[in-house]
């Protein structure tokens, strides 16, 4: 745009508020961010002027050549060429067909703004769906994040406080979770475990669970298996039917109790 006859206008903006023109005056192919303001206040001017005429077409205040008009009209009324009727039609028409003459000019500007609008509304629902997405992704990262740390920093169990919790470990309940069984069951030994060769596999037992065992074994009377499986918990049961099928447990008809072979 040429500067002839033009003056110089200095702003003092926003910084965020200078970004969001120079993006909508490049979006709308303004050649400058001058351009696109000087577009914006002649459009605004140009709208106060079309309101301000409309205005006075409704108080009456009618430009000589619509008065000339409206005139003639009333003059033909006058005559009888033309009935009331006509008149007030052809004046409305005329009213009419000058307004529209006035705002045509912005309504697809208008139109465009409105698409522009319903497309940003679109814009920004999607950027919230998005928003949402992620944070409940971030959520759930952030829950995983903490179970892996907290497992990390769990401090890993020694062999010896694994048994007192199991009280007992059967070497063929390792076979796929230790390779080496070997060092596994002489760290127990060296910790203090009661470890016992048995039928096919070593089984380690607490030292105090063991010796409750061979107490509450050798108290049974009976040598029913029915009677002695219900004076025993499972895992004492699972031990006492290991070791009597490994010929280290067996019931002393003379003594009428069980003993334990060491």
């Amino acid at each position: 745009m040429s500067k002839e006859g033009l003056k110089e206008l200095r702003l003092l903006l926003p910084e965020d508020l200078v970004k969001k023109i120079e993006e909508e005056a490049k979006s709308q192919g303004f050649e400058s961010v001058s351009d696109y303001l000087l577009h914006i206040i002649q459009l605004k001017i140009s709208l106060s002027d079309l309101v301000d005429r409309v205005e006075r077409i409704e108080r009456g205040e009618l430009t000589p050549g619509l008065r000339n008009a409206i005139t003639s009209l009333i003059k033909s009324v006058g005559t009888g060429e033309v009935s009331v009727e006509d008149l007030v039609s052809k004046v409305l028409l005329r009213v009419e067909r000058k307004v529209f003459d006035l705002i045509n000019p912005y309504t697809s500007k208008i139109d465009d703004l409105g698409r522009r609008i319903a497309d940003l509304v679109e814009r920004i629902e999607g950027l919230e769906s998005r928003f949402s997405s992620l944070e409940q992704q971030l959520t759930q990262l952030q829950r995983v994040s903490a179970e892996v740390r907290e497992v990390k920093e769990r401090p890993k169990k020694s062999a010896i406080e694994i048994l007192k919790e199991q009280k007992v470990i059967f070497e063929s309940d390792l076979i796929k979770k230790i390779r080496n069984r070997d060092m596994f069951f002489n760290r127990l030994e060296r910790d203090g475990a009661v470890i016992i060769q048995a039928s096919g596999e070593r089984i380690a037992v607490d030292p105090d669970f063991w010796t409750g065992f061979v107490r509450k074994v050798e108290s049974i009377k009976s040598r029913s298996e029915t009677e002695v499986k219900t004076r025993l918990s499972k895992v004492e049961y699972r031990l006492f039917s290991k070791l009597k099928e490994s010929a280290l447990i067996y019931y002393n008809a003379v003594k009428g109790s069980w003993e334990l072979i060491t």
